[in-house]
């Protein structure tokens, strides 16, 4: 079998059209026999796209996607496809592979560091969820569901490529909001993301209804539809995947979306909210940083919702000195190179690595500053300072409730958890010792 290149002659940014193309390829199920896309050298305003096929049919694009690329305005000439060696001059030597959708990839001629991967605070400013990009984190989704598992770097690298975020903390954002969301977990370290086996969410104030959650394509969604009615939510705040919610479904409806390999998980955030370990037994959980050395690094700590430089902090014949709190270590005072971000725990002399929101929660608790939470038992829902945000796991819990993720209440420096019963609320707050005012 010999690869083909059909051509279609495009007008627009070639990020915008490569995820036209992405997504159409992968929700027809159709990469192996599509596996990659090339651009015209120095691709911009207009240009040549060339579509790689490896079928036996020559005159044809496989799966019949030669009109749903019509439709998007991406006009392949069908009938007469090009070799390999008749488009080798016109391209750039970035391609985006997309076979097996194992190796979906923006190949780069230089390396780029991926930073620290726990830092995943979210610095995005809140405002109405864009449905544009919202749909593009869709199709991410369903890349990672068909890659099954990776690097985060592969994750950053796919994620680009797809227009979802254009830089590191960008995708450290989007890794976090898609482990809230329950579609992805996380390595120990932080390097590797895995997909989650696709399942069926129950809400704890409605358990005959729910949503889906983990690994998700576009051919799980169609046969789901043609078993039960699917309705889409979209995130209003913070950018993320829409929810596919399911009604009313009763144990058979459960059996039927089961033989499509969706499970019934049931009340998965009540679950997990009786699992978590309190405060302490977490903090005991994070990665130490072994051996660290202070001396080889620009030290800021964070205070007053900012990290500021800081030089109480040091070792000295393997005993560490300063004040615990959270700390940005930054390798020969590069700030904007390789750093850490770590939480300084004097009493048991160790730095712990674990997510942002996270140390920044251990960092107000050795503070002894209050931490508080509202619940307001008419609407339902959790309220808690944005500047006080949980640690990842918890919050997981609270987003599971729901299948969304956070809002903003009226007061703006809140963010609002719905469809929190008051029992999950107090034992949550109990294991992080949150003081919960009841409305």
């Amino acid at each position: 079998m010999e690869r083909r290149y059909f051509y279609a002659r495009t007008v627009g940014r070639p990020q915008d059209i490569l995820q036209r193309i992405i997504a159409i390829v992968v929700n027809s199920n159709t990469a192996s026999q599509i596996p990659l896309v090339k651009l015209e050298r120095k691709a911009q305003g207009e240009f040549y796209v060339f579509l790689g096929v490896d079928s036996d049919e020559s005159s044809r694009i496989p799966g019949g996607l030669g009109q749903t690329f019509r439709q998007v305005g991406i006009h392949f000439e069908e009938g007469y496809a090009l070799q390999p060696a008749q488009i080798t001059s016109m391209v750039q030597r970035q391609n985006i592979k997309i076979h097996g959708f194992n190796s979906l990839q923006y190949r780069r001629q230089t390396y780029e560091d991926p930073g620290d991967p726990f830092d995943q605070s979210d610095i995005w400013q809140p405002q109405e969820a864009s449905p544009k990009v919202c749909a593009r984190f869709e199709h991410l989704l369903h890349w990672l569901s068909a890659r099954g598992e990776g690097t985060w770097d592969a994750l950053k690298q796919a994620g680009e490529t797809l227009g979802v975020f254009n830089d590191r903390q960008g995708a450290r954002s989007a890794l976090r909001r898609l482990s809230l969301l329950g579609h992805i977990d996380l390595s120990d370290d932080g390097s590797r993301w895995s997909i989650s086996p696709a399942s069926l969410v129950r809400f704890p104030d409605g358990p005959e209804s729910g949503f889906l959650a983990g690994q998700r394509t576009g051919p799980l969604l169609r046969n789901v539809g043609e078993l039960w009615p699917v309705n889409e939510t979209r995130q209003t705040l913070y950018p993320g995947p829409p929810r596919i919610d399911l009604e009313s479904v009763t144990p058979q409806g459960a059996e039927d979306v089961a033989t499509l390999g969706v499970s019934d998980a049931g009340a998965t955030s009540t679950r997990l909210t009786h699992l978590l370990p309190d405060l302490d037994e977490w903090k005991d959980s994070l990665q130490p940083v072994l051996n660290l050395s202070t001396g080889g690094y620009d030290i800021e700590k964070w205070h007053g919702g900012d990290f500021q430089t800081c030089d109480t902090v040091y070792d000295r014949d393997g005993v560490y000195y300063g004040e615990p709190g959270m700390y940005r270590l930054s390798l020969n005072g590069n700030r904007s190179g390789r750093s850490l971000t770590l939480f300084f725990d004097k009493q048991a002399q160790r730095w712990l690595r674990g997510d942002w929101y996270g140390l920044r929660f251990l960092a107000l608790e050795a503070r002894g500053n209050g931490v508080e939470a509202v619940h307001d038992s008419s609407a339902g829902e959790l309220l808690i300072p944005a500047s006080q945000r949980w640690p990842l796991l918890y919050e997981r819990a609270l987003t599971l409730a729901s299948g969304l993720l956070p809002g903003r209440a009226t007061n703006s420096d809140w963010l609002s958890y719905p469809r929190i019963p008051l029992d999950l609320a107090r034992t949550l707050c109990g294991k992080l010792n949150v003081t919960l005012l009841e409305e």
